[in-house]
């Protein structure tokens, strides 16, 4: 197989416009440096460890940050453009480093507190500060083989949740999950995976919840890993809905990608199966990236009938009194990987009513799923790469 692959043709009317383009520029600008910003500052913390004297080293030490940290944007952009063994190794370099970053400095920042309130009841060496700084180092590597483990060991989430409206007299079992990331580094191999988990489960409908692909489709199409969708077997279908990462990537070749390999993709719009309506919102961030505003849920429930289970796929979990007010029994969503990487759990909290698992609110049900993929480093510390089965039962 070719190395390069040539991407297809996104349609005009999916082309962003010049305010979402602007707009994006300016979220990357301050991303990048913010990025810049934690570089420098572990470069600068671990150069003060190593004595002027040593200038080898020091510009190892230079070198080797400056490299890693153009990996992760280096092969980002350039799988743009063409897809091959060398913009994957930069994808996985830089993704890891992305992860080290991170941990190093969180290490880093407690071994250095605990010298300085060490130096209060005893004199230590002078090499104290260079020996915690390589220890913070090791300790983040570690980190990163601990959480690379974790992301790869997928759990299944069993939910039992009752409707009290009439559906299928046996119920329903129902096979969720979402935030699959499909490309570079979940390739197919782990889709495959991802599909033998699901088949084992025999479910009667198969929800994904969006970000099945992860920004760019040229790697998805270089490992074709729409193969292993192909395999899902459920005899109500495959039924998805977009996230914020089919738009980044451009959302018209995503979803016909996904439509391809036998995965309906519910585009503000609903369906009835078995006597259930499944509805599919568009996702919140797409007018950001030259889409349509997405429909209210007033408008995009418009003749589906109200007596009848109605399920909700919104990718992002935001604003959930919505669902609620226009009669959804359950919405399914995913997004926030619950935080993926500790301590950005903690964050993920705060922006989000639930940021993970099972609510119920005055007769809607909410699951909120951690992912089976990841974004970033393959590394999930603080959370776990899962499918859900939900078990719907019906009492009307």
């Amino acid at each position: 197989m070719s190395d390069a692959i040539e991407l297809p043709e996104v349609p005009e009317k999916a082309r962003r416009s010049p305010r979402a383009v602007a707009g994006f520029g300016f979220f990357i600008l301050i991303a990048l440096g913010v990025y810049a910003s934690f570089n420098a500052l572990l470069l600068g913390l671990n150069l003060r460890a190593i004595s002027p004297g040593e200038g080898d080293l020091r510009a190892v030490m230079v070198l080797l940050t400056v490299l890693s940290a153009s990996a992760f944007i280096g092969g980002r952009f350039i799988e743009r453009v063409a897809v091959n063994r060398l913009t994957l190794l930069l994808s996985a370099w830089g993704s890891l480093w992305l992860g080290f970053l991170i941990y190093d400095l969180l290490w880093l920042a407690v071994i250095l507190l605990a010298l300085h309130l060490a130096s209060f009841a005893f004199v230590l060496p002078e090499s104290a500060t260079a020996w915690g700084t390589l220890a913070s180092g090791a300790l983040a590597i570690l980190t990163l083989a601990a959480g690379w483990v974790n992301a790869r060991h997928t759990v299944v989430r069993r939910i039992s949740i009752v409707i009290p409206k009439k559906g299928p007299e046996k119920g329903l079992r129902i096979a969720m999950a979402s935030d699959l990331h499909m490309g570079s580094l979940i390739g197919r191999r782990r889709m495959e995976n991802f599909a033998a988990l699901v088949n084992r489960l025999s479910p009667d409908l198969v929800l994904i919840a969006g970000d099945a692909i992860d920004e760019d489709l040229a790697p998805v199409l270089r490992q074709n890993t729409g193969e292993a969708l192909a395999t899902l077997k459920a005899p109500l279908g495959v039924w998805a809905c977009t996230g914020n990462h089919e738009y980044i990537g451009g959302v018209e070749p995503a979803v016909a990608y996904l439509e391809a390999h036998g995965v309906k993709v519910l585009r503000d719009r609903w369906v009835e199966i078995a006597g259930v309506v499944v509805a599919g919102r568009e996702d919140a961030s797409s007018h950001r990236f030259g889409g349509r505003r997405r429909k209210s849920l007033a408008a995009l429930l418009a003749g589906a009938d109200a007596s009848k289970p109605l399920i909700l796929l919104d990718h992002q979990p935001s604003k959930l009194e919505q669902a609620r007010e226009a009669g959804v029994d359950l919405q399914v969503s995913g997004h926030t990987h619950h935080g993926q990487l500790w301590p950005v759990t903690f964050f993920t909290r705060l922006l989000f009513e639930r940021s993970y698992g099972y609510l119920k609110k005055q007769g809607t049900h909410y699951f909120v799923s951690s992912g089976y993929g990841t974004w970033g480093p393959p590394v999930r510390l603080g959370s776990r790469s899962e499918v859900v089965l939900l078990n719907l039962s019906f009492t009307g």
